[in-house]
């Protein structure tokens, strides 16, 4: 079922500038207007460090999860980038990281059935000897390189952008602006319930279908407290879109959805809003 057209805001892409830019085309064809809240911003590390190089004589591994390491980090060494292309496999965490590192140089990226970072290291394989370089945000923490060093490998962990509340991250912060929203991160999901305090965020909890860019993102809403967030299976292809015209169809028949399925709770209702698992704990 394709929604009818309209002017008024549906759908809601909680996030960076440059999360899911190929979703606004495929949704103007299907007449199903989007509104971008810039909930987070990404900005470079003050004293970045150099771009280790391929090692000879082992598999190396450039593990990239994020487009803005490819943006703020991979295109300002474009030499270091030519001796991975050359010598090196490239991973991306999903299809529009592999499209900017395309855009860098690197257009053999591999890319992982399921995007995230948890699902990159699965595909990768055994890594026991292995050169692992993996640039990331202050967010993102060393999870990713102990899971690695675990399975033998050797893993220059490299933060290189931080990320940041976007300045007017709440300026959208009304839930009635979109029936559904997409919430990309959890960092952009933290940064949005800092700017527009816990009352927006109970009510978006209680009167928007969600939608998770992945599983980690899909954890991160279950710790703020948000219920029934629906996972979409990839994020190419007409998957997304094809889920945002289920959950809006339903959203006005007023009917509840699990996971974009009918007939569960409904998608973004809350029980009691748990607290910010970024925000720092009170002294006791």
């Amino acid at each position: 079922m394709t929604p009818p057209r309209s002017r008024t805001p549906e759908v809601v892409v909680l996030g960076s500038p440059g999360a899911l830019t190929s979703l606004g085309p495929k949704l103007s064809r299907l007449g199903i207007p989007l509104l971008r809240v810039q909930a987070i911003e990404q900005v470079p590390v003050a004293r970045p460090p150099s771009l280790p190089p391929p090692r000879p004589g082992c598999r190396n591994l450039l593990l990239v999860t994020s487009s803005a390491a490819v943006d703020l980090y991979l295109r300002t060494a474009p030499r270091a980038l030519a001796r991975w292309k050359a010598l090196g496999e490239v991973w991306a965490a999903g299809p529009a990281t592999a499209k900017r590192l395309r855009e860098a140089g690197l257009p053999g990226a591999r890319v992982p059935p399921v995007p995230g970072a948890g699902a990159l290291v699965r595909a990768v394989g055994p890594v026991r000897g292995a050169w692992v370089v993996r640039p990331r945000s202050d967010l993102a923490g060393p999870q990713l390189a102990r899971a690695l060093r675990r399975r033998g490998a050797s893993v220059a962990d490299l933060v290189v952008y931080r990320t940041v509340r976007a300045p007017r991250a709440g300026r959208h912060g009304a839930p009635k602006r979109g029936q559904v929203w997409i919430l990309t991160s959890p960092s952009a999901l933290s940064g949005w319930r800092r700017a527009v305090g816990e009352r927006t965020f109970r009510d978006l909890g209680r009167r928007a279908r969600l939608v998770a860019l992945g599983a980690t993102t899909a954890r991160a809403a279950r710790g703020h407290g948000l219920r029934g967030v629906a996972v979409p299976d990839e994020i190419s292809g007409q998957s997304l879109p094809a889920l945002l015209v289920t959950l809006l169809a339903d959203a006005r028949q007023g009917g509840p959805t699990a996971g974009g399925k009918p007939g569960g709770a409904a998608p973004g209702a809350s029980s009691p809003m748990a607290p910010d698992p970024r925000a720092p704990r009170a002294r006791r």
